[in-house]
């Protein structure tokens, strides 16, 4: 629930320059699960987010970060690592006296490793 409790219902997710079928508006349990599923693929990830920039309008907010997406995985006895840099930006409406996330946006900016 961890996850899943601060996104909207129904949530939009915009992930097309990593993968161009990641445009899609679903439920957030499912989305968390997506999530964690494609994690659990591999032998770990770290992902780094930091400058972030606020800006509120009454009950609706953006947030922008940069961000640092270390993805680790062995094939074949060979540790393979790449590397995604960019932005998310975040839109968020207040729901009582907390924020949900209702679109995630991720640009990136450059890549350095093996992608498989």
């Amino acid at each position: 629930d961890g996850y899943a409790s601060v996104l909207a219902d129904p949530v939009h997710i915009d992930y097309r320059p990593f993968d161009p079928r990641l445009d899609i508006t679903i439920a957030p349990r499912e989305w968390a699960a997506l999530v964690a599923h494609n994690v659990s693929e591999y032998d770990g990830t770290l992902h780094t987010n930091s400058n972030h920039v606020h800006t509120i309008a009454g009950d609706r907010a953006s947030c922008r970060t940069h961000v640092q997406g270390a993805h680790f995985l062995t094939v074949d006895g060979v540790q393979l690592e790449c590397t995604i840099y960019g932005h998310y930006t975040f839109e968020l409406r207040r729901h009582g006296d907390s924020w949900l996330i209702e679109k995630v946006t991720l640009d990136i900016t450059g890549r350095r490793g093996d992608p498989r």
